[in-house]
């Protein structure tokens, strides 16, 4: 059976907490603010060290949802839900139904779309049980996967940040770091192998990244160590900033 609990968090109009044993669910939703309309954010399943590593995370990414929608001129708040699981192993339909139970309960003040560790199919899950979810399966009218948008939008950003640092777009021959190689990042990597990077510095997991590098780039991601990626990145940061 689904249990909520709600928590007091200043300067967030609502922090819920939900726990199914049954379909093993353990989730947070944040709701930030809905000045300008319901709050939208999408589910984070992550393997959390502990319930308040997943509602610090669940705190920060529903604030930056409220200025992003803002900053937009969308008529949205921010929201976030994360989930404390293993999306390559702790998946079920029991566990998405039940989240889906728990946005209900919301009663529309947050709406449910795609982070990492989920995919449409999730969201088709979740769908059964409320109508306050988007990014569901094309199939069943919803957008689906956002990441090669959102992968778009971050090579604009790369753009516009090549151009005040050189004065151009142009990106032959530069080395860029990434912070992981998911969808998003996967998606990115193919849209910057196309504008001619030369080189990629990726922190990831070796067979994730074995599994998921771009083909038919004319370079090879190569991992390193999450201290030499955060030093890279940072020297290359200060030649600018």
């Amino acid at each position: 059976m689904l249990e909520l609990r709600q928590i007091r968090v200043a300067g967030y109009e609502k922090v819920v907490i939900g726990k199914d044993a049954e379909a093993k669910l353990h989730a947070v939703i944040a709701v930030h603010n809905t000045a300008l309309g319901p709050s939208l954010g999408g589910v984070r399943m992550w393997p959390y060290a502990s319930e308040k590593a997943a509602l610090r995370d669940a705190l920060r990414l529903a604030q930056a949802m409220t200025f992003k929608a803002a900053v937009s001129g969308l008529k949205l708040g921010g929201g976030k839900a994360v989930v404390i699981g293993d999306p390559r192993r702790d998946k079920s339909r029991a566990l998405f139904l039940a989240l889906g139970q728990m946005i209900a309960r919301l009663h529309g003040i947050y709406i449910a779309a795609e982070d990492s560790g989920i995919e449409p199919r999730d969201l088709d899950t979740v769908a059964e049980k409320t109508k306050h979810v988007t990014g569901t399966s094309p199939s069943r009218g919803g957008s689906g996967d956002p990441s090669p948008a959102t992968a778009k939008g971050i090579l604009i950003g790369i753009e516009a940040a090549s151009r005040a640092a050189f004065g151009s777009t142009k990106l032959e021959g530069m080395t860029v770091s990434l912070q992981g190689l998911g969808q998003v990042g996967l998606a990115l990597a193919k849209l910057l192998a196309r504008r001619g990077v030369a080189e990629l510095v990726v922190k990831q997991q070796p067979t994730q990244l074995r599994l998921q590098q771009p083909r038919g780039a004319n370079w090879e991601p190569h991992q390193v160590a999450a201290a030499a990626a955060a030093a890279a990145a940072r020297r290359w940061l200060r030649r600018f900033w």
